[in-house]
């Protein structure tokens, strides 16, 4: 089976949810490390990880500028990563003054904390430089699932979450709520917005599969490290 993979951070580490789209066979598992979600049982040909992956060295990144002019209401989701120079420090008073001092800007408490989890993504990504790992955006994925329309509630909200799982509905049928109920004690330290964030990004994966993704800018432009800085859904 090749497998294509939807995955999102969450507190127990990482979210991933599998696809196998010959057989439509969904499944999921929590994993501590980024790296373990592409070795076996799955080994996905295509990974779509909500997380930073190419970063700029001063100044806004353009997809994230287009990101929030396309979610409207929902574009505070889409927060300004940290820029390369300040990536592998680790105090936050650091970090903040010299993000101020490179350009002006200074980083948020939410960026700060997930600087871990975007090293690690980026290490992955460097040692596998023939793997399809691509830098979507939840909200994104579920605005085109929702025809292209931003949604009205967060995904917090109840409104919002039941949104966000009729939506997933129309894609996987009854089996979200299938993954919520029989893996839920494999998936302590992950909350429902987790998993169905991972759905979302695994239809895009899917959408990437067939070459009918789209991303953010058309064109996008490499960081320092070659690696593109764009975000597709």
């Amino acid at each position: 089976m090749a497998w294509i993979a939807g995955v999102d951070g969450c507190k127990a580490g990482w979210i991933a949810t599998f696809l196998d789209p010959g057989t439509r066979r969904l499944e999921c598992a929590v994993f501590p490390a980024f790296a373990a979600i592409l070795g076996p049982p799955y080994s996905p040909q295509i990974v779509a990880v909500d997380m930073p992956i190419g970063l700029a060295d001063t100044g806004q990144r353009q997809c994230d500028v287009e990101a929030r002019r396309l979610l409207q209401a929902r574009r505070s989701s889409v927060f300004p990563p940290p820029i390369r120079p300040v990536l592998h420090v680790d105090d936050y008073p650091e970090v903040n003054a010299s993000s101020k001092e490179l350009h002006g800007k200074g980083l948020s408490k939410q960026a700060f904390y997930l600087m871990p989890k975007i090293r690690e993504v980026e290490a992955v990504v460097l040692s596998r430089p023939t793997a399809q790992i691509r830098e979507c955006h939840p909200e994104l994925c579920f605005q085109a699932l929702n025809g292209s329309t931003p949604l009205p509630a967060p995904k917090r909200t109840p409104a919002g979450a039941e949104h966000r799982r009729r939506l997933l509905a129309d894609v996987y049928g009854d089996e979200p709520a299938r993954l919520a109920t029989t893996k839920a004690e494999a998936m302590r330290g992950v909350g429902l917005d987790d998993l169905y964030d991972a759905l979302a990004l695994l239809w895009t994966a899917g959408r990437i599969l067939r070459g009918e993704a789209e991303r953010l800018p058309h064109d996008p432009p490499r960081d320092s490290l070659g690696l593109p800085m764009e975000i597709v859904y």
